[in-house]
């Protein structure tokens, strides 16, 4: 009995190492992917900045009017989206949060289980991505925009919106920038709070109560008040990721497009 016990423990302790050893290599994984992705990110932003802060030549300059109305062809701008689409033609956009290490590409895929566990190559990994629910349309098109990401123990991914439990960080920080494939929008956070997985809902349209009405709703449940202008044409972005100070518990970040 006692070597079977023995033997009983000896595996249990290997299967810890094995889990924690893959946890420590996919957070890694995933640190090393995100870095590649950002700096694919600034090397377009860069190549666009310069393609716009071009000088015009003088002799360019005098042809110009010329040239309206006649036939040319066009110079765009490079597609600053590209290599990421390239990379990942999930790629819907980007996320940052003001005052936290929220920075992060967005993807979403015709269902919410698979970035729970892939990384942005697609690749299984335990810390995921950040994607969008597969219900929402996309670029700007929707009433609601929501967004999940896992709280990672390690500060990664969506673990710096628990900072939003602080009132003093809830009012100093409180601007969301998410940017489509086409623009970016700023967003203003207006309510916060956990909630039980079992317990909340999200209105994705508004066929039974207006935006206005879903967004005092929200307002009421959120652990403290930022008094900012809505209307039922209102855009509300929602940011949600694990808690544990309740069962099953999510914690719930509601802005508005400034």
């Amino acid at each position: 009995m006692k070597v079977i016990l023995r033997g009983f423990f000896i595996l249990i302790i290997l299967f810890s190492g094995f889990m924690i050893s893959r946890y420590v290599i996919d957070l890694n994984t995933n640190e090393q992917v995100l870095n590649e992705v950002n700096q694919i990110k600034e090397a377009e932003a860069t190549i666009i900045e310069e393609e716009i802060n071009l000088p015009i030549i003088k002799e360019e300059e005098e042809n110009i009017e010329s040239k309206v109305g006649s036939s040319y062809e066009l110079d765009f701008s490079s597609n600053p989206n590209q290599a990421l689409l390239e990379l990942n033609n999930d790629f819907i956009g980007w996320l940052e949060v003001g005052g936290t290490a929220i920075d992060y590409p967005i993807v979403k895929t015709n269902n919410n289980s698979f970035y729970l566990d892939h990384d942005f190559n697609k690749e299984k990994n335990i810390a995921g991505s950040i994607y969008m629910d597969y219900r929402n349309i996309g670029n700007a098109f929707d009433d609601h925009i929501l967004i999940y990401g896992h709280n990672m123990k390690n500060g990664s991914m969506f673990h710096n919106l628990r900072y939003y439990k602080d009132e003093n960080f809830f009012e100093e920080n409180n601007t969301i920038l998410f940017s489509n494939l086409y623009e970016t929008t700023e967003y203003e956070i207006f309510s916060v709070y956990s909630i039980s997985a079992e317990d909340y809902r999200f209105e994705l349209s508004f066929d039974k109560m207006t935006v206005s009405e879903y967004i005092e709703e929200l307002k009421g449940m959120s652990l403290y008040q930022n008094d900012i202008p809505f209307d039922d044409e209102s855009q509300i972005l929602s940011l949600i990721t694990c808690t544990y100070e309740v069962d099953d518990g999510r914690f719930i970040v509601h802005a508005i497009k400034k």
